[in-house]
C-alpha cells in the first residue's frame, strides 16, 4: 500500500472514529426510509448468510463454513498474489491435473482454505526450484493431491 493510501486509510480511520455514532444514526434512517436501499442490504445480508462468509476488515480472505468449522478462505486472485504466481497458472495446474479443484464449488470463484493456500505455496516453490525436474514436481503434486482437503 502506498503511503497517500495509507494515509487516506489513518484519516478515514480517524474520521469514522469521531463520525461512528452520527454515521450510524444516518444509515438506519435511510434504511427506514429509503426502499431501494433497505431492498438492497436485505439482498446483502441474505447473500452472506447463504454464503456463510463473513467479510474481514482490513484482511485479505474471508471466512466460511466447511464441514462446520469456521475457516479462513482465499479467492484464486488472493491466492497468486500470496505465491507469487499468476492466476492463470493456477488454473492450468489444475487443467494439468498436478494439483485438486478447490473445495468451495457453489459460486463461480475458485475459492481455496488456508491450508490450501499454504500446499500451494509450498507446491509453488517446489516448481520453482526444480524448473527441469519434472519427476520432483510430480512427487510434490502427489503429496500435495493426499493433503489438500485436510483442513
Amino acid at each position: 500500500m502506498s503511503d497517500s493510501n495509507k494515509d487516506a486509510k489513518r484519516n478515514f480511520d480517524k474520521w469514522y472514529k469521531d463520525n461512528k455514532e452520527e454515521y450510524n444514526r444516518k444509515r438506519r434512517e435511510r434504511y427506514a426510509s429509503d426502499k431501494k436501499y433497505r431492498k438492497r442490504a436485505i439482498e446483502n445480508s441474505e447473500r452472506y448468510r447463504k454464503e456463510g462468509a463473513i467479510q474481514t476488515r482490513g484482511d485479505s480472505g474471508a471466512y466460511r463454513k466447511y464441514k462446520g468449522v469456521q475457516v479462513r478462505t482465499f479467492r484464486i486472485g488472493e491466492v497468486s498474489k500470496m505465491i507469487q504466481r499468476s492466476a492463470q497458472t493456477i488454473r492450468q495446474w489444475e487443467i494439468d491435473k498436478l494439483i485438486p479443484r478447490p473445495v468451495f464449488k457453489d459460486t463461480k470463484h475458485r475459492i481455496y482454505t488456508e491450508h490450501q493456500a499454504k500446499l500451494l505455496s509450498d507446491f509453488a516453490d517446489v516448481t520453482r526450484n526444480n524448473r527441469d525436474a519434472p519427476k520432483v514436481v510430480l512427487q510434490a503434486a502427489k503429496r500435495l493431491r493426499g493433503e489438500w482437503r485436510h483442513i
